[in-house]
């Protein structure tokens, strides 16, 4: 009998040990030391959202167990990136700029498993915000837009989603209202911008505010007509990025 539970619970050891690894093994979470400066990532909901250096933003969706591809800012310019971990903690990585044109290595190596303690890059002023665990979900659905349908998501303090067939959208609250970026593949030149959203928890309002284009125009954003739900991304994977590699 002694035997029996003593390799019963070896047995479950193992399987336990193996879960970790895997998971270990395809979890984007923690701070990266990259191609391109700190990369800090979060991941849930199966997308990954972060930002990296004091240079830009991303925003994709994972794909299988170890890949992820989406959308990076960096400045005024937007481009698409695919992720894949391998090994225990390496992410080979490649990354494209809009438009079109090859793509080019950017590789990571994770220096802190966990989601890290701090984003730099979700305000237009600079300034950091803290990571809180918060799975509410409270704005998560489809919105009627002056820029056409909104499709988002929200947990642990980012919101996140797309819109029309246009771009991407990647905020966080910063304790009075969500901050962050959208893309815009539409416009020539800048196709980056800034928005400024008021939200109510409490009576699960969004209600929109401002945006403007980094160096270029601005105006409102209000939005109406919510329908809570899990959205679907349309403008987010992108295809072939994880099919084992971009083929390019």
């Amino acid at each position: 009998m002694f035997l029996k539970r003593y390799f019963l619970h070896a047995a479950a050891l193992m399987l336990s040990a193996s879960i970790c690894t895997a998971g270990y093994a395809s979890d984007f979470s923690g701070t990266w030391s990259s191609s391109f400066g700190e990369l800090r990532l979060h991941q849930t909901d199966r997308v990954i959202i972060g930002d990296y250096a004091d240079l830009g933003v991303l925003f994709g969706e994972v794909q299988g167990d170890s890949c992820a591809s989406g959308v990076f800012t960096n400045a005024g310019r937007s481009g698409e990136f695919s992720f894949r971990v391998v090994g225990e903690g390496e992410i080979l990585g490649r990354y494209r700029w809009s438009g079109g044109g090859g793509s080019q290595p950017w590789n990571a190596s994770r220096v802190t498993a966990g989601v890290p303690s701090e984003f730099k890059n979700f305000t237009r002023s600079g300034g950091s915000t803290l990571h809180i665990n918060n799975d509410n979900q409270t704005f998560s659905g489809t919105y009627g837009s002056s820029h056409g349908e909104l499709r988002l998501r929200d947990s642990d303090l980012f919101l996140y989603g797309d819109y029309a067939d246009v771009g991407i959208i990647a905020a966080r609250w910063n304790g009075l209202k969500y901050e962050g970026i959208f893309t815009n593949r539409t416009l020539n030149g800048n196709q980056v911008g800034w928005l400024a959203w008021e939200a109510d928890v409490l009576a699960r309002n969004l209600s929109g505010g401002s945006w403007a284009i980094i160096e270029g125009g601005g105006g409102q954003w209000p939005i109406s007509d919510f329908q809570p739900g899990s959205a679907k991304f349309q403008n987010v994977s992108i295809d072939g990025a994880c099919a084992p590699m971009w083929p390019f």
